[in-house]
């Protein structure tokens, strides 16, 4: 199975005597409509080096191997690990090809809407003047 470039890799692509290497990984997700609504989640890598050297790495589609069923409980290495920034992107990238959880507290956006909402009907019972709507 590849593996993903590591430093020194990624300096001999670059220049053996090159060190100081930037990376940043992406993840990119879309609905493809022509592919019944399935969902597409793309995961890249860019590096660069202080003389201006980009390289960047496409992770491959993921793939299975057989494991003994009596070792499934036993700590594997890990499909992927993604740093905060990255996961971020792939729950917004979820969030935005369609995808909801099922459970759960809901979005800030959603809080701010019930939180109106509650004003509103404060303002009805307690008989104050309704908050001014600012577009």
């Amino acid at each position: 199975m590849p593996e993903a470039l590591g430093d020194a890799e990624l300096r001999q692509i670059f220049h053996p005597t090159v060190m100081n290497l930037t990376r940043h990984m992406q993840v990119a997700v879309r609905r493809n409509f022509a592919a019944f609504g399935d969902i597409e989640i793309a995961v890249f890598e860019h590096s660069s080096n202080e003389k201006g050297n980009v390289a960047v790495a496409m992770a491959l589609p993921l793939t299975f191997q057989t494991i003994d069923p009596y070792d499934y409980g036993i700590q594997h290495v890990p499909t992927m690990r993604l740093p905060d920034e990255s996961a971020q992107q792939l729950m917004d990238g979820l969030w935005n090809a369609g995808l909801r959880p099922k459970e759960g507290s809901g979005s800030a956006g959603a809080l701010a809407a019930t939180q109106k909402h509650l004003e509103d009907f404060r303002a009805l019972v307690f008989k104050r003047e309704p908050p001014e709507i600012k577009p």
